[in-house]
């Protein structure tokens, strides 16, 4: 679900980078224009579709590998403090041991 919600943000992503920087690189062209010469050859138009999805699924990756380093470090807190309390169990323990 993770790579999903990453896939969805780089679609948004490069759609809206798309549409930000082709006005800025028109060089005096109307926006209609600009979008048009983008557009008019489909080998163009294909070419945009592999860069918005390759965009998408580095976005895609990249969020499922954060969401892995966050579950792992969750994990590992979890056992350490597992592992605290029992150490401190059997350091009681003895400690009541040794007083009797």
């Amino acid at each position: 679900m993770n790579f999903l919600k990453g896939f969805l943000g780089g679609l948004v992503f490069s759609v809206l980078l798309i549409i930000i920087l082709v006005p800025l690189f028109s060089e005096g062209m109307s926006l209609t224009e600009a979008f048009a010469s983008l557009t008019d050859h489909p080998i163009k138009i294909w070419t945009i579709v592999k860069m918005v999805f390759v965009i998408s699924c580095v976005f895609g990756l990249v969020f499922q590998f954060l969401s892995w380093i966050g579950r792992r470090n969750k994990e590992r807190t979890e056992t350490d403090r597992l592992m605290r309390e029992y150490l401190e169990k059997k350091l009681r323990e003895e400690a009541e041991k040794k007083q009797e």
